[in-house]
């Protein structure tokens, strides 16, 4: 069995992963960021808004169906109202493992109440570990003073950039790019009521806007979630390649490219 049908056969059986963002703009700016962070405009996810998605997705899904949720941006800790979307995670899934994954630059200045309501929701923090000037040492204690588990990605070294390449034609192979994507299944997003497979669908919108590309968009490529009738819909459109397969060119993809500040120039995302 190749490790495509490997994959497929895991997230069949063991279920995906899937992340929100809780605001789509950043603090940091990275160049080629696969989110468009630096393109978008500033925008907080209402907290309404999430917890009607948390209901309906607890009611589509079990424990063992869902690897991880993860709570995102842009930069999470952005939104004022962090706490909110930690507890609320929490109230419909309760068993299942929370991450909050945040560039770290304001990790240091959170109040006493952030650091409760990630231990009362159980919710781990996964720093990305850029090179910029932050005393990662410093926030990792802090962590382990408040009793909350603290995950510095990659560990030892800042991390480089894996530059996704857009053919913005629609010219590459739907069925080749599915296959060789390594984000399918790990990191599906829920988007005000919308269910991707892989946030680079879910967010290209920020990338269309900016250069005014004029690209059409289907409503295949995402899964309303208050229309689906059954967790099977879900897995289908995971594991098959959807309309927007034929924007990533994983022929041209960088490799380990060197961390730099975004110019907002279009050939960081072509």
């Amino acid at each position: 069995m190749s490790d495509y049908q490997n994959k497929l056969e895991t997230i069949r059986t063991s279920g995906f992963k899937f992340e929100v963002h809780l605001t789509e703009h950043c603090n940091l700016n990275c160049k080629g960021c696969s989110h468009f962070s630096p393109l978008a405009d500033e925008a907080f996810l209402e907290v309404g808004a999430f917890e009607k998605d948390m209901a309906r997705m607890a009611q589509l899904f079990s424990k063992n169906d869902i690897q991880m949720i993860s709570l995102l941006g842009g930069e999470p800790l952005l939104h004022p109202l962090v706490n909110d979307f930690m507890r609320i995670t929490k109230k419909y899934f309760l068993n299942m493992p929370l991450q909050l994954v945040t560039n770290g630059l304001l990790l240091g200045n959170k109040s006493k109440s952030f650091w409760e309501t990630c231990r009362a929701a159980d919710t781990f923090i996964r720093i990305s570990h850029y090179p910029i000037a932050l005393n990662f040492s410093a926030l990792i204690e802090k962590a382990m003073i408040e009793g909350v588990e603290l995950f510095l990605e990659p560990t030892h070294a800042p991390k480089n950039f894996h530059k996704d390449i857009y053919d913005l034609l629609g010219l590459q192979d739907e069925r080749l790019s599915h296959s060789v994507c390594k984000i399918f299944g790990e990191c599906c997003q829920l988007n005000e009521g919308k269910f991707f497979p892989c946030n680079n669908a879910a967010n290209f919108h920020h990338l269309n806007r900016f250069f005014n590309l004029g690209i059409s968009l289907s409503a295949d490529n995402y899964i309303d979630i208050y229309q689906a009738q059954s967790k099977d819909e879900f897995i289908k459109l995971i594991t098959s390649p959807i309309p927007f397969c034929k924007y990533c060119n994983t022929n041209a993809q960088g490799l380990e490219v060197k961390w730099k500040r975004s110019k907002r120039n279009l050939d960081e995302w072509t």
